[in-house]
């Protein structure tokens, strides 16, 4: 018998089960932490500088947002999503008058984003409707639903538009969808709405159910 050549074979049998044995033990890799922070530029007093805007995951449900303009720096908390974490600020001007406005991320559902809007005003300033009420915006909704916002060009300037809709039957092939498109006017905080456009059994490529956030910016 080869005594070298057996001890050399089991040798290496011996470390394949060890190896074997240490993959099959190796501990899982560390689910992503969400992110605690996210930064922007945006100019909210309107001058031509940006700001630099930082969002901050604060904990139970709630963010802050934080700019220095003028030397002054600026906070606002707002709800936020602990699993999610901090998401991108959407920089925008909703009303293309040179001072943008901040879309900021609250929820973050299977299929449905929802987001505040807010402004500079001397203070962050979340923007609502004329009886007081604030305005969330939505994006996403899956198949049984088509909702977003989006900015278009009319006669009296830009104007911010929502989307909201339903699928007529989630099982219907081809699916079609009901529901309304409202444009809104800004001006010092307020969002008022202008025309709202309703829609009946449309297919998923009409222009009615589409939307294009970065229109805003």
């Amino acid at each position: 018998m080869n005594t070298r050549k057996n001890r050399a074979g089991s040798l290496v049998i011996g470390l394949a089960a060890t190896g074997f044995a240490a993959i099959g033990l190796a501990a899982p890799a560390a689910a992503a932490e969400p992110p605690q922070q996210a930064v922007a530029h945006a100019d909210l007093d309107g001058d031509g500088t940006p700001e630099t805007v930082t969002l901050t995951m604060i904990g139970d449900g709630t963010q802050q947002l934080t700019a220095d303009v003028g030397g002054r720096q600026i906070q606002a908390t707002m709800p936020g999503d602990d699993f999610a974490g901090a998401q991108p600020i959407r920089v925008t001007d909703l009303n293309a008058d040179g001072r943008a406005e901040l879309v900021i991320t609250k929820s973050v559902g299977a299929n449905t984003l929802t987001f505040d809007a807010w402004d500079y005003d001397g203070e962050f300033r979340r923007l609502g409707t004329p009886d007081g009420q604030p305005l969330d915006l939505y994006e996403g909704g899956g198949v049984a639903a088509r909702v977003g916002y989006t900015c278009e060009a009319t006669p009296a300037g830009r104007a911010l538009v929502t989307l909201g809709s339903e699928a007529d039957d989630v099982g219907a092939d081809p699916l079609t969808y009901t529901g309304a498109r409202t444009a809104y006017t800004l001006q010092d905080g307020v969002l008022t709405p202008a025309a709202t456009v309703p829609f009946t059994s449309v297919a998923p490529t009409d222009p009615l159910v589409s939307t294009d956030p970065a229109a805003c910016a």
